[in-house]
């Protein structure tokens, strides 16, 4: 237990600010006598701040080397290799059939470039990619044996992105548009595979890092599981008068791991289709729907139950 000095002049006054640094009984002793007298106990609760942890899938690793790599800045792969940010590559030469050189201005180059790699999601890439390409039936065949190649691409580039219609686009040939955006030709394929999957629509989403093989998903009726596992603890009366009723007060015996224990042997578990396998799985869903705090008993009813 902790002393105050004080003079006996002293007038001794706390207020409500003051209480929330004290966390445990103090008691206030005044110095002039000769034996420690106590002239008062002070029982202070401390508003403990309550840190639930939360997935934050912004600070992951991956999400962070995918974000980078979709706005085309400098990332470290999985195996530590450093991959270059995208840079705007040189055009075709002055051999090229096309004339891109004469066609298109180096100044709309640069804002393609940026606008396509401002957009930072794979999918709205490949609506810009899809915007400027044609893929047609080729038309002839230049060589002897069977050929897989079934279609011909048409690239297309934008003079000046105010205006982007139609009549706007200006055809280049395929090293002029894939320099443009430092992209390869697997890019515009896909991009063009997923359009024609979706009926003349993007539909479907980027699944890079994306997999259905999850046999542990947190459904409504593992929710509910847990919940009802929650619910069935009896509730404590807190310590302090001001009861905070969005909050859930429980045994200060209790933590989090006692009672994912006390749930892997609830006799009623078995009524669920679905149960929490893991911890993890538990706390999410508790610390989503409860706000709990573990209250412990006050020394007076620590007694009592001695006594008992």
């Amino acid at each position: 237990m902790k002393h105050l000095q004080l003079d006996s002049n002293t007038n001794f006054s706390i207020t409500s600010t003051l209480l929330e640094f004290f966390t445990d009984e103090k008691t206030v002793t005044n110095s002039s006598d000769s034996e420690s007298k106590t002239v008062g106990t002070i029982a202070v609760h401390l508003k403990k701040r309550k840190i639930i942890r939360k997935s934050d899938k912004d600070s992951w690793k991956d999400c962070k080397r995918k974000s980078l790599r979709n706005l085309g800045l400098e990332y470290s792969s999985r195996k530590g290799k450093i991959m270059p940010s995208k840079k705007l590559l040189p055009g075709c030469d002055f051999k090229c059939r096309l004339q891109c050189q004469n066609k298109i201005k180096e100044t709309a180059r640069k804002e393609l470039f940026q606008k396509f790699w401002s957009l930072g999601d794979r999918v709205k890439q490949w609506k810009l990619i899809t915007n400027l390409c044609e893929r047609i039936r080729k038309r002839r065949i230049t060589t002897e044996h069977k050929s897989s190649r079934q279609f011909t691409i048409r690239y297309f580039l934008y003079n000046c992105l105010e205006k982007q219609e139609m009549q706007d686009k200006t055809r280049v040939c395929k090293t002029m548009f894939l320099n443009t955006f430092d992209i390869s030709e697997s890019t515009v394929n896909t991009a063009l595979n997923k359009l024609s999957e979706g009926n003349g629509v993007i539909v479907t989403r980027d699944n890079r890092g994306r997999h259905g093989n999850h046999h542990r998903v947190i459904d409504d009726e593992m929710i509910r599981s847990v919940c009802d596992h929650v619910n069935s603890f009896a509730r404590v009366k807190p310590h302090d008068s001001k009861e905070n009723l969005a909050k859930t007060y429980l045994d200060g015996r209790l933590t989090i791991t006692k009672m994912f224990q006390l749930y892997t042997d609830w006799v009623q578990l078995s009524n669920y289709d679905n149960k929490a396998m893991t911890i993890r799985h538990y706390t999410d869903i508790v610390n989503k729907f409860f706000d709990i705090e573990f209250c412990r008993l006050k020394k007076t009813n620590r007694k009592r139950r001695q006594s008992q």
